[in-house]
Order: C-alpha cells, then sequence, then structure tokens
C-alpha cells in the first residue's frame, strides 16, 4: 500500500504539479484539481517516477484533494 510516509518522493513531486493548479475552499479546506489522476501519472512518469492512475488518486485523497470532475 502507498501512502505519503512510503511515497515522499511522490507526494512532493504532486505537490509540485499542482502547486499552480490547485483551487480550494478556505473554510472546509476542500481542495480540488482541474489535472484528472491520468494526467498526473503521465507527467510523474516524464520526471522518472512511475506510479498507476489509481495510485495518484488515493495519494491525492490522502492529501486531501476532493476527487470530482466536471
Amino acid at each position: 500500500m502507498v501512502g505519503k510516509k512510503r511515497a515522499p518522493e511522490i507526494v512532493e513531486n504532486i505537490n509540485r504539479l499542482l502547486e499552480f493548479e490547485t483551487a480550494g475552499d478556505p473554510v472546509t479546506g476542500l481542495r480540488w484539481t482541474q489535472k484528472n489522476t491520468k494526467k498526473i501519472a503521465e507527467e510523474l512518469s516524464k520526471i522518472g517516477i512511475r506510479v498507476c492512475p489509481n495510485t495518484v488518486a488515493k495519494l491525492l485523497k490522502e492529501l486531501g484533494f476532493s476527487l470530482r470532475t466536471n
């Protein structure tokens, strides 16, 4: 099982990738991004981190992101 403690490099890079692509609600603390998990996994693979979209989804959820679609 991948989690924040077991995958700090992945989490760090996800945060970096989403730094300017994150929106949220300051009252509830809910965060979201326009990028889908497949796109994030593809961008991570470009920098040498191979991870599947399902793992990205789990990590985003652990980071407090809401996984919504438009």
